[in-house]
């Protein structure tokens, strides 16, 4: 066998040609190569990458073969296997996953009808999206057309509905309602001028070039038509899109023959983006947790005065929490997708920062190899989940020692860690409240567009720090009108201003 063929790698990809679009070609040439392989023929994706090492273990002879049949294909891509499939569509998701995921959104949402007046007939308006909308777009590539699943969801379009479009393996109808639901929840929290919309499509982006994930969201633009617009649906960045946004707005103004910067946000600030932008969700965090603080100045004892922070995920939200944070407090713990770091006195966020931002990576590693742990470490007074959701489940949050969680990212506590959390005293400022800050400003962005003005830096922080505090303000309120926990009164100063939106329309 060649020096430079790796087995590993090459078994991988057949594997994925035997999954994928090239299966039939595949499984030919393992017959002409003498290789059985009859589980395979019942179902290819039982063991299939096991199945295949079996079956060519001892036969180095038969991988040149394998090299020259993968090359032949052309189906090779630029990423780091010589052998990955250039496209192929991905596996449908397990929907169970995304009605669970719907089904939890929703069970908030109606377990605090009990607290707002005239609820039902809203509720009964809001039991399925407004506007639903699947589509497959195709997409030529290598020759061939590939066509990607879509599907756009938008709740209560009284008013433009907001919420970003994700390009995403997993996205699912039910996943994608679910998301535009919590948006319209999210959207209502923080007073905006906005419903809640969605849109997805299932593609891996890992397999596409730039120019064509470039084409696939020219693509999706135009197949939107008059459902988007500045007063329609406004979206933003999210999975996989975030670095697509100047090339939608383009597409947009190529199609309706105009400027118009309202359309779509998350933009650069050469395509009438706005300043703020990419420290909104992380600075709009700290201005809830710094108000949860300044209300219940009594209620924690820090040491030093100053509260021992850990963080879970250090991308683009918690950077700008920590800096602001550490001003005032000791960030003990760090953590990214490859372990964590820990330091009992604090750490140099500054230092951290321009480590990851150079390297990808943070400056050391010696704190929990999981970096799930340092939600769970001793002596540490506040944690805040800035990674991804379903972090906070049943099987570990008792292990939470902190007695405060500030939700970065979106839905890092799944509902039975909810319960456990709040039974142990852990006071939780839920993502609907604390992760406001991106719609916020993106809502600036907005409404810039319209009004075709540009503002500046620092107006942008006073009327973000304005908006945050007003939105802990109202639910805070709501907290101790009814004695319950920060999730339900968030929810149920949603619920007060979507029935006030509704009722009057269905009277």
């Amino acid at each position: 066998m060649a020096a430079n063929l790796n087995p590993a790698v090459l078994t991988e990809s057949l594997a994925r040609h035997l999954c994928g679009p090239c299966w039939q070609s595949a499984t030919t040439l393992l017959g002409e190569m003498s290789i059985d392989l009859p589980a395979l023929a019942e179902d290819k994706k039982v063991n299939l990458k096991q199945a295949l090492g079996a079956a060519l273990a001892g036969q180095s002879d038969k991988f040149e073969q394998l090299d020259t049949f993968l090359k032949a294909r052309q189906l090779m891509s630029d990423g780091p296997s010589p052998y990955a499939v250039r496209f192929k569509l991905p596996p449908t998701p397990n929907e169970s996953t995304g009605e669970k995921f719907l089904a939890g959104a929703k069970a908030k949402f109606w377990g605090v009808a009990q607290y707002v007046q005239d609820s039902k007939l809203a509720l009964r308006a809001l039991r399925h999206p407004t506007i639903l909308r699947e589509m497959t777009l195709a997409l030529p590539i290598g020759g061939k057309t590939a066509f990607v699943y879509g599907v756009f969801a938008c709740y209560q379009p009284i008013s433009p509905s907001k919420g970003g479009i994700r390009f995403d393996e997993g996205v699912t109808r039910d996943t994608v309602k679910a998301l535009a639901f919590d948006m319209m929840i999210k959207n209502a929290v923080g007073n905006l001028p906005f419903s809640g919309g969605k849109c997805g499509l299932r593609v891996d982006n890992t397999l596409l070039t730039r120019e064509e994930r470039e084409l696939l969201a020219r693509t999706f633009i135009r197949s939107m038509g008059p459902e988007l617009g500045p007063r329609r649906y406004v979206p933003g960045p999210d999975m996989g899109t975030s670095d697509l946004i100047d090339v939608m707005a383009d597409e947009y103004e190529s199609v309706h023959g105009e400027w118009v910067p309202a359309v779509i946000t998350g933009k650069s600030i050469a395509r009438g983006g706005s300043e703020g932008r990419p420290e909104a969700t992380g600075r709009g965090a700290f201005h809830v947790f710094q108000s949860y603080l300044r209300e219940h100045v009594g209620r924690h004892s820090f040491p030093n005065g100053r509260a021992r922070i850990a963080i879970q995920g250090f991308g683009g939200a918690a950077q700008p929490f920590a800096e602001l944070a550490s001003k005032d407090s000791n960030i003990v713990a760090i953590s990214d997708r490859y372990g964590s770091m820990y330091n009992e006195h604090g750490i140099d966020v500054t230092a951290a920062i321009a480590a990851v931002k150079k390297t990808g990576r943070l400056p050391e590693y010696n704190g929990p190899t999981d970096p799930a742990d340092v939600l769970f470490l001793p002596n540490v007074d506040v944690i805040v989940p800035a990674a991804t959701e379903g972090q906070l489940r049943a099987d570990n949050a008792s292990r939470v020692t902190a007695k405060l969680s500030v939700e970065i990212a979106n839905g890092p506590t799944q509902t039975d860690a909810d319960e456990i959390l709040r039974d142990n005293g852990v006071v939780v400022l839920p993502d609907v409240l604390a992760n406001l800050g991106g719609v916020t400003v993106s809502s600036f962005e907005w409404k810039q567009g319209l009004l075709m003005e540009e503002w500046a830096l620092a107006t942008v922080r006073e009327r973000l720090e304005t908006s945050m505090v007003g939105a802990y303000t109202r639910v805070s309120a709501a907290q101790q009108r009814h004695q319950v926990d920060f999730r339900t009164a968030a929810h149920i100063v949603a619920l007060e201003r979507i029935v006030g939106q509704l009722t009057p329309l269905y009277r």
